[in-house]
């Protein structure tokens, strides 16, 4: 059985520092995405489909999520 929990508890360490890098290497494809626009974030909301609008707003709030969830990991280990 104490194998077992340290299988599981490995697996979900693995997948949870997969998870964390990705949203690592998402955050710095958005700054390089928004960082090359001639307009700042703000103004290239107002011009987007609705869509898109949807979209940015979404990502947004999982990154903040997922962020906060980050630097959860690193308060347990």
């Amino acid at each position: 059985i104490q194998f077992t929990i340290m299988a599981i508890g490995g697996s979900m360490m693995t997948i949870t520092l997969i998870g964390a890098i990705l949203l690592i290497f998402i955050f710095t494809i958005n700054l390089i995405f928004f960082l090359n626009q001639e307009k700042g974030f703000i103004d290239w909301l107002k011009y987007v489909t609705s869509k898109n609008r949807i979209i940015t707003i979404f990502e947004v709030i999982f990154s903040v999520v997922y962020a906060l969830e980050f630097i959860s990991i690193f308060i347990l280990i």
